[in-house]
């Protein structure tokens, strides 16, 4: 007499179910076990920093007391030198740099400050390559302070060397 669960194909369909009715009530007893509720977090202490939020206002576009003057044929586009209005006795000994933005924006910043600054907006383009490529001569650098430096002492408003760069 053959069993029809003997041999290869029959053993193998039994093993199936034997594997599938063990998997069915183990998932069984896991749904029906009840969990412990998890513990509440633990309290913190109330953080020792505060927060102090400085207005942040929108700076219109407006022309500035000042002397705005434009060079050419150092950079590839003309570079804006702004002057501020000057304010009592005072020399301006120190120059801003500013690449990449509105020159309305460092403008606003030197004519606002107590400090006496002069500032040169250079403003190339999109992209950092058209910065680096006519910088690369590193003599070009320092042409363009110079000729801030000239710039500026030919309207009177300075006639010392830049203390310092920002």
């Amino acid at each position: 007499m053959i069993n029809r669960y003997s041999g290869w194909p029959g053993s193998f369909v039994l093993s199936i179910g034997i594997c599938l009715g063990i998997l069915a009530s183990l998932l069984l007893t896991g749904c029906t076990m009840s969990r412990k509720a998890t513990p509440p977090a633990a309290s913190q202490f109330p953080s020792p920093m505060v927060e102090n939020i400085r207005e942040h206002i929108r700076i219109s576009e407006k022309t500035l007391p000042g002397t705005t003057i434009e060079l050419t044929g150092i950079l590839p586009k003309p570079v804006e030198v702004y002057i501020p209005e000057k304010q009592g006795n005072r020399r301006f000994t120190k120059l801003l740099i500013h690449f990449h933005g509105s020159s309305f924006i460092p403008e606003y910043a030197v004519y606002t400050t107590e400090h006496a600054v002069v500032c040169a907006a250079v403003n190339l383009g999109a992209g950092s390559s058209v910065y680096g490529r006519p910088f690369r001569d590193a003599g070009v650098f320092e042409r363009l302070v110079e000729a801030v430096k000239k710039a500026v002492t030919e309207t009177g408003a300075y006639d010392e060397d830049f203390q310092t760069l920002y």
